[in-house]
């Protein structure tokens, strides 16, 4: 029986772990020479709603700015102090979070089979266009990072992490 609880107990445990962990899509434009650009600047952008407004608060901008600011250095990239310097820089990065509908499927719930709820999420974007002609040229998309509770530095670091593995040398 302490065997069955132990058990049970690291199978909840690798479960929601598994649940918090973010699905990063990456894309970028094939014709586009990242090795050229040098400098890169966070562009300030208001929240378009109110869901924006609520998963992307001060909190978790500065620790997504942080963490991309890490990731980029890492990769040689010189990050712009202000929005003045958009004038200068190569590349600007700008983040969003677009709303979206999560369906969660419990497939062992007790004797009564399985249980289907509904959740609201957001999939948090972010772009890297070119500051002289606007134009998209690699777009990250992170599913389950952003919701009503915000994410801690570590899971931010972790995910950022995660989506800059796959950015183009």
């Amino acid at each position: 029986m302490r065997t069955l609880l132990v058990f049970s107990f690291f199978l909840i445990l690798g479960s929601l772990e598994a649940s918090a962990i973010s699905r990063v899509v990456t894309d970028h434009d094939a014709e586009y020479s990242f090795s050229n650009a040098g400098t890169v600047v966070f562009l300030p952008t208001e929240a378009a709603t109110e869901h924006e407004t609520l998963v992307l608060n001060d909190l978790v901008r500065g620790r997504l700015e942080r963490a991309i600011r890490d990731e980029l250095s890492s990769k040689g990239f010189k990050l712009g102090k202000t929005s003045a310097a958009a004038n200068t820089a190569d590349l600007a990065i700008v983040f969003r979070a677009a709303p979206e509908e999560l369906l969660e499927v419990d497939l062992h719930h007790g004797h009564r089979g399985h249980l289907v709820r509904s959740r609201r999420g957001s999939t948090l974007l972010i772009d890297l266009v070119t500051t002289s002609d606007r134009r998209l040229v690699w777009r990250a998309t992170v599913e389950n990072l952003l919701g009503l509770r915000n994410p801690t530095e570590k899971q931010v670091k972790r995910t950022i992490e995660k989506v800059f593995r796959r950015f183009p040398d």
